[in-house]
C-alpha cells in the first residue's frame, strides 16, 4: 500500500488512498510519505472509507464519500506543504 502511494507520488501522480480512521496520527504519516515523496504535479487524495462495508464501497466509487483530505505537491526543493 504505502510503498506503491510512494512510488506513484514520486512520479507526480494523483493518488487515492483509503482509511479506515483517520485520526490525527495516520493523517500526520500520510503527509509524512506526501512530503517525502510527492513531485511538483501530485496529489495525494485520503479517504476515510472502511472498506468492508458495502455502503462505504458504494459511496467511495460513485463520489459521494466524505470529503478527503487533499494536497499538492510543491517542487522538491521545498519543505513546505500547502
Amino acid at each position: 500500500g504505502a510503498a506503491v502511494a510512494g512510488k506513484l507520488l514520486a512520479g507526480g501522480a494523483t493518488v487515492v488512498v483509503t482509511t479506515s480512521r483517520l485520526d490525527s496520527k495516520r493523517l500526520g504519516f500520510y503527509k509524512d510519505l506526501y512530503a517525502s515523496h510527492a513531485r511538483a504535479g501530485a496529489a495525494l487524495w485520503v479517504v476515510p472509507a472502511n472498506m468492508a462495508s458495502y455502503s462505504d464501497v458504494d459511496a467511495s466509487s460513485s463520489g459521494s464519500a466524505p470529503r478527503p483530505w487533499r494536497t499538492r505537491a510543491a517542487p522538491r526543493s521545498s519543505s513546505r506543504m500547502r
